[in-house]
């Protein structure tokens, strides 16, 4: 009976394979982005390729994350369950990156000012120039908001404030 037991504890884990390098998308870090995870048990496999290892890194900065961070966390997390981590010592983490183009950046904070200028009399030209954005690519991609308050807009330079939301949360801002 324990030769059966010993057989069934081992075939309910699963393998996590790290590489050496890896692109990932959005804000937060799931192993699966990462790590090619295979187990019989298709649950586990699952909750493994969904387990979040914190932040993505900022467009023009990278992670490294180390199996025994990752092995770790893991055991912390599943206590009881036979986790092997295999492949690369660590993994150096890039974000994939979306950039945001001028001219889109431009035309949100042009549409905001026609919005709260309208029944008034007013002509906007761009007082200086606009540098694309770049913004971690997110899963389900990016908005683009610009917002004023009636009340800045005078005669003069106004800075309209635009924000990109990168899968609801804030990716970058230009003003």
């Amino acid at each position: 009976m324990l030769p059966a037991f010993l057989l069934c504890s081992a075939l309910a884990g699963a393998t996590v394979t790290l590489p050496v390098e890896a692109k990932v998308k959005g804000t937060e870090i799931e192993l699966g982005e990462l790590c090619l995870v295979a187990g019989l048990d298709g649950e586990l496999v699952a909750r493994l390729r969904a387990f979040e290892l914190g932040y993505a890194p900022a467009p023009g900065f990278s992670r490294l994350l180390t199996a025994e961070r990752i092995r770790a966390e893991l055991a912390k997390a599943l206590p009881g369950i036979e986790i092997l981590v295999t492949g690369e010592r660590a993994c150096r983490v890039w974000p994939a990156i979306e950039e945001i183009a001028p001219a889109v950046i431009e035309s949100a904070a042009r549409t905001e000012l026609l919005r709260n200028s309208s029944g008034q009399e007013a002509t906007f030209t761009l007082a200086e120039s606009i540098s694309p954005v770049k913004v971690p690519l997110g899963e389900r991609g990016s908005a683009i908001h610009a917002r004023i308050t009636p009340g800045d807009l005078k005669s003069g330079v106004v800075g309209v404030p635009v924000e990109v939301l990168v899968d609801g949360a804030h990716g970058s801002r230009e003003h």
